[in-house]
C-alpha cells in the first residue's frame, strides 16, 4: 500500500467523533471545535457542512508533537 491508498476499510476520513476515540477521548470533540475555532490542532476539512480529519494529516499531526525529552518540548 503506498502514501496514496485509502487505509483499510476506506476510513481515510475521520468525523471528530472518531478523532476523540483515536486518542482514547483524550481529545474530546469539544476542545476539536475549540481548536478549529482558534486555528489549532490538526487540520480538517469541511465537505456539506460537516467536518471531516484526514488520517493522513492527523499522522502527520501526530509526529509533529512527538518528542524525545522535555528539553524539547516547546509550549505553543
Amino acid at each position: 500500500m503506498n502514501d496514496n491508498d485509502p487505509k483499510p476499510g476506506g476510513l481515510d476520513e475521520l468525523s471528530p467523533d472518531e478523532v476523540s476515540a483515536r486518542y482514547n477521548g483524550r481529545i474530546s470533540t469539544r476542545t476539536l471545535a475549540n481548536w478549529r475555532t482558534l486555528g489549532k490542532g490538526p487540520k480538517y476539512i469541511r465537505r456539506g457542512g460537516k467536518i471531516f480529519y484526514p488520517v493522513k494529516l492527523l499522522d502527520q499531526w501526530d509526529e509533529q508533537n512527538t518528542y524525545q525529552s522535555t528539553a524539547n518540548y516547546k509550549a505553543s
